[in-house]
């Protein structure tokens, strides 16, 4: 080929040449590594409790708070003011916050201990549309009072709230 004709060639053809093909190996390379990526991903995220994931001494500290419930009011720790009321329940060795059952969380189990006069009870409620709620709480007479710190993740943001309840008992769980 002419120096001329090379020119022509090179202006006639604006675009450069496609690459060699992937070689069918390289191609299953990349999607394992896409694959186990994902499956990775699948794995780290919280799905909620399993029987798995309990404490093995929940079992063994339940039961104390069984058959009574607790109606009162909600607010923002920190701040005197409630904005909601709330009924919370215990009953077959199981906590539930009634007030949030409309956000998916159900009941869960609780542990609890007598601390001279006073019960502390612990539980960890899930949704699977609204997160996590971790609540610590008092039971004094018919007095009880607790505090939750609500953890909602999502892909962009996560919320992150701390809230108190304080109620008098209201007769028997559910």
């Amino acid at each position: 080929m002419r120096d001329f004709e090379k020119g022509f060639a090179a202006f006639v053809r604006p675009f450069p040449p496609s690459p060699e093909p992937r070689s069918s190996n390289a191609r299953r390379h990349v999607l394992r590594a896409l694959l186990g990526g994902f499956l990775c991903l699948a794995l780290a995220v919280d799905r909620g409790p399993s029987a798995q994931t309990q404490p093995a001494s929940a079992s063994a500290a339940t039961g104390i708070l069984d058959g009574r419930s607790f109606s009162g009011t909600v607010g923002a720790l920190g701040k005197d003011k409630a904005y909601n009321s709330d009924s919370i329940e215990f009953a077959d060795g199981r906590f539930l916050s009634t007030g949030l059952v409309q956000y998916g969380f159900t009941p869960v189990p609780y542990t609890a201990e007598r601390v001279g006069e006073a019960i502390r009870f612990r539980a960890v409620t899930y949704s699977p549309t609204h997160g996590k709620m971790a609540w610590e709480g008092t039971i004094r007479g018919d007095r009880a009072q607790a505090e939750y710190r609500w953890v909602r993740e999502r892909w962009f943001w996560t919320h992150r709230g701390e809230y108190w309840f304080k109620g008098q008992r209201s007769g028997t769980g559910r």
